[in-house]
């Protein structure tokens, strides 16, 4: 079967999956001033802390650490960065111990090619779909994901996801919008549901 069938049947089914179970969608914009590093937007951030529960996993920790009372573990593979991991966002094997340990993930990678290259030395940004991967094997069944980005794509119904928020951050001028959206896994809470049934 081509590439294309393979990824039609797939969203498909997360069409199918997710009929029923899209929650009301609330949408919000704001303009803000963009930083060199995300979390440094006051309002943001914000969005961002309201939104955090139970175990948490910043995937690309950057320099700025979240209020919240629960656990935030900090991934970056920038050795100048504080952070508790060092692990490849790109890579599954690296992450083989995390299985399903959070309960949020936030999932801010470089939004493009040349971002990867000044921050990390690499065009890895091109390779999403395999970080994605890893955010699914790192989440508990029923998870948040809260993905910032140029485009609102996020985990995506075709792997289980529905989204309950989006944020269009307005950078003006020649900035491009920042996109935050809020997905909930729905896929693998479903079965769980149907066998205790």
């Amino acid at each position: 079967m081509a590439l294309n069938s393979v990824r039609r049947e797939k969203w498909l089914a997360g069409q199918e999956k997710a009929e029923g179970n899209r929650p009301p969608l609330l949408i919000e914009r704001w303009f803000e001033v963009p930083r060199k590093w995300t979390f440094q937007m006051p309002k943001v951030r914000k969005w961002i802390e309201a939104r955090l529960t139970g175990d948490v996993l910043n995937m690309f920790g950057g320099v700025t650490k979240l209020t919240y009372d629960g656990a935030i573990l900090y991934n970056d593979l920038n050795l100048s960065l504080p952070a508790d991991l060092r692990l490849d966002c790109y890579d599954l094997s690296q992450w083989s111990d995390q299985a399903n340990r959070f309960d949020t993930v936030i999932f801010d990678p470089p939004y493009t090619a040349f971002q990867a290259v000044r921050t990390y030395g690499s065009k890895r940004a091109q390779e999403v779909s395999h970080a994605r991967d890893v955010v699914e094997h790192c989440l508990r069944p029923g998870g948040r994901v809260l993905s910032l980005g140029f485009n609102s794509t996020g985990m995506s119904e075709s792997r289980g996801f529905v989204k309950d928020s989006i944020a269009l951050v307005n950078c003006g001028a020649s900035h491009n919008d920042i996109i935050i959206v809020s997905e909930i896994e729905i896929a693998r809470q479903s079965k769980e549901s149907q066998a205790k049934t």
